[in-house]
């Protein structure tokens, strides 16, 4: 698939049909490569070290944190045909909001 913007991605099926890799391109260089092994989903970043990038299991699925230390446990609540509805975290997450009024002046964050 190649977009306006010069970018390119490069999906490979293997002879069943599955899906193992995927490849995006900027400009004719590698940017990202995305490896899928069963579960396991590994992203790699130029031509460096590939990471994991989550981990599917029957309830949902489990992300890296943001320390890259542990993962977050997110889980699936799917319709009768198992389409993902919502995706919800036990981890507790703290998000800050921002408002803009109409002349582009920003407010304060409150935290």
């Amino acid at each position: 698939m190649e977009w306006a913007s010069g970018q390119v991605q490069e999906t490979l099926y293997d002879t069943s049909g599955m899906k193992p890799q995927t490849r995006d391109y900027k400009a004719d260089t590698l940017h990202q490569t995305i490896d899928y092994e069963g579960e396991f989903v590994y992203v790699t970043k130029g031509s460096g070290q590939g990471a994991s990038q989550l981990i599917h299991h029957e309830e949902g699925r489990l992300v890296p944190d943001e320390s890259g230390g542990t993962f977050d446990f997110q889980y699936h609540i799917t319709d009768r045909l198992g389409n993902v509805q919502v995706t919800f975290s036990t981890t507790p997450k703290h998000y800050t909001m921002r408002e803009d009024f109409e002349d582009g002046e920003k407010l304060p964050i409150k935290e």
